[in-house]
């Protein structure tokens, strides 16, 4: 849950620094990706415990939201106004 909001809180970082509505598409992929694992698992029934593999999917989408965070987006002036 931690994870959670570290996630949230960098989308609206960020959104503000000049990515806008393409800042959601990290954590659209990673909802994405759960509900389509947790359904399989729950199709076949293996009662599989997937802690493990979400942790890296969170990691992995927190380091693409820090990475989106530091790269400047093309096309954004540094003296735009708030």
């Amino acid at each position: 849950m931690f994870m959670f909001f570290i996630e949230i809180g960098l989308i609206i970082l960020v959104w503000r620094s000049g990515w806008k509505w393409r800042a959601l598409i990290p954590i659209g992929f990673l909802i994405l990706i759960a509900f389509s694992m947790g359904f399989g698992v729950g199709y076949t029934g293996s009662g599989g415990d997937l802690y493990d593999i979400n942790i890296v999917l969170e990691s992995v989408t927190i380091l693409v939201l820090f990475i989106m965070l530091i790269s400047k987006r093309s096309g954004v002036k540094d003296d735009t106004v708030r």
